[in-house]
């Protein structure tokens, strides 16, 4: 991937995210919905190197809506009314969980772009340096004018 391709990547996440408010809806899963505070672009794409691997954006985030609960001992989804089976879950514990909503909103965030990495705040918020703000101020676009000057 070029750096140029990476940051247009960025850019339509960035709309996407703006297009809903940072609100994605999230049917069928565990919870209604997951709402994204803010987001962020960091790797190698904002290092400077003209061809990066992938595009790292750093997501601050959280499950928000109706919580579906359920006792774990039961071996159906009853009580999860209207969620989809976590079959990943199911095959590695043979516990039976419904869909988690932030990997269902990652990935309509994401859409049908390639090479794109997401990272939860809290756990990578220490690595992920340098870093330019996406959403809800979008910092990239004076980050390209301003690599463009130079």
């Amino acid at each position: 991937m070029k750096q140029g391709t990476a940051i247009k990547n960025a850019l339509k996440i960035a709309e996407r995210i703006r297009q809903v408010n940072g609100l994605v809806g999230t049917p069928a899963t565990r919870f209604e919905c997951y709402r994204i505070k803010r987001a962020w672009i960091f790797g190698s794409t904002i290092k400077g190197k003209l061809n990066p691997n992938d595009l790292d954006i750093l997501i601050d985030g959280h499950h928000c809506g109706r919580h579906y609960v359920a006792n774990k001992k039961y071996t159906d989804l009853s009580l999860y009314v209207g969620a989809k089976k976590d079959r990943d879950k199911y095959r590695r514990s043979g516990l039976i969980l419904p869909v988690e909503s932030d990997i269902t909103a990652y990935r309509y965030i994401r859409d049908n772009l390639k090479m794109v990495r997401f990272h939860d705040y809290r756990i990578d918020k220490d690595v992920a340096n340098p870093r330019i703000m996406i959403y809800p101020r979008n910092d990239l676009i004076s980050w390209v004018e301003n690599q463009a000057k130079i």
